[in-house]
């Protein structure tokens, strides 16, 4: 079998560009974004709230309400344009073939119905089997992705898990059907750090074992670090760059990267914070503790825009014009 790098494309996106009809106007959250995914790979799609991140993986699965929103460019699965399929026709690919991880899965899982038959509908809505065998097929899947007692779990409510269950329990549902692409928005929102690496863990053994080619969107650059094979990062609807991991994370040329680093950069090793375009010092912070303290480097982006995010609050003041002189409430 070829190297991942050079298969053919499982998904390749062409200038997608989403705008939004709104009463005070158009809101253009996607401007002309092309990327690429092939099976075996992690893309890592990383940038700010409101970069268009989480617009970009429901358009691909076809979740954009279009009496609202205009969707242009091509979305191509295994050469198959998903813009120009009528509703019947996605929804015999969506979810089987191209499946999704939702950010809130407490907001996704009903709560009144039981887990174990919430997984078995969709197992039930692309294949013609019996209840019960798409509830032993739901059974079977909680069990994979590590859910103890699962004959027994999956009888329970979704109060009756715990956060990092319930994720479990979303991608057991999103996998039911082998899917070729796994859209995974967030999945570590909201959990402890023990059980967001037993969540990455099971992301990235899914995919070594199924082939899966995974988008995997996240603040966090240090998820990006451990887990992308490439990294496309966004601004404005916009993508910035699209490049392998390591280039990307130790890149000094992306302003908006840098940004990012220096808000998480407390949790980076020197070597890493300082291509970001931060200095490192080990001195005890506000909390008496040694840890990595971060001073930023520069004012201004390189790209001539607003100030970057560790600029200094008087240099902030004044690029909007504050008096600093005054107090400030």
């Amino acid at each position: 079998m070829s190297a991942p790098g050079g298969s053919a494309p499982l998904l390749e996106v062409r200038n997608l560009t989403v705008r939004f009809r709104t009463r005070d106007g158009v809101v253009q959250a996607v401007t002309d974004l092309s990327f690429t995914l092939r099976r075996g790979e992690t893309l890592g799609v990383v940038g700010e709230s409101g970069s268009g991140k989480s617009v970009t993986s429901l358009a691909i699965m076809g979740l954009l309400n279009r009496a609202h929103a205009d969707v242009t460019g091509q979305i191509l699965f295994e050469g198959v344009d998903l813009l120009t399929l009528k509703p019947s026709e996605l929804r015999r690919i969506r979810g089987r073939d191209v499946s999704m991880i939702f950010q809130d899965p407490f907001a996704c899982l009903h709560p009144m119905y039981r887990v174990g038959d919430q997984i078995a509908e969709a197992v039930k809505a692309h294949a013609s089997v019996s209840r019960a065998k798409a509830r032993e097929r739901a059974v079977e899947m909680l069990d994979a992705v590590g859910i103890p007692n699962a004959a027994i779990r999956a009888r329970d409510y979704p109060h009756q898990y715990s956060g990092g269950m319930r994720q479990r329990a979303m991608i057991a549902m999103a996998l039911v059907h082998n899917p070729a692409v796994l859209i995974a928005d967030e999945p570590t929102t909201a959990l402890d750090v023990t059980v967001q690496a037993q969540i990455l863990e099971l992301i990235d053994r899914v995919k070594r074992e199924f082939n899966v080619g995974v988008i995997l969107i996240t603040h966090d650059l240090g998820v990006i670090a451990e887990t992308a094979t490439n990294v496309m990062v966004m601004y404005g609807g916009r993508a910035h760059r699209a490049a392998p991991s390591c280039v990307t994370i130790r890149s000094r040329q992306i302003s908006r990267l840098r940004s990012l680093s220096r808000w998480q950069a407390s949790a980076w090793p020197p070597a890493i914070a300082a291509s970001a375009g931060t200095t490192v010092s080990q001195r005890p912070n506000r909390c008496g503790q040694r840890g990595w303290n971060t001073q930023p480097v520069g004012g201004c982006n390189s790209d001539g825009g607003e100030p970057s995010i560790g600029t200094s609050a008087a240099s902030r003041r004044s690029t909007l014009g504050i008096d600093s002189s005054r107090p400030q409430v």
